[in-house]
């Protein structure tokens, strides 16, 4: 367990071991629930990347590409 505070903003910095932990860098996005009285944060995958693992070396028009990587933001921010 590790603390934190929570600024005059209602900013919380999450201690370093935790986002090592995580994997998260700057500029990364996270899904932040409440759940039962419990802050739940969860690291989002970049969109890009998913979709880059979906379709490998896979070359489409730039229609069907940018019909791909909306899908695949809506899946990485569905999780």
């Amino acid at each position: 367990m590790v603390e934190a505070l929570v600024d005059s903003k209602g900013r919380l910095t999450l201690p370093k071991e935790l986002r090592e932990q995580l994997g998260l860098k700057p500029g990364d996005r996270v899904k932040i629930e409440l759940h039962q009285g419990k802050l739940i944060v969860e690291k989002l995958e970049d969109p890009f990347k998913v979709l880059e693992k979906l379709l490998g070396d896979f070359s489409f028009s730039r229609e069907a590409r940018r019909a791909a990587e909306e899908l695949a933001l809506k899946e990485a921010t569905a999780r």
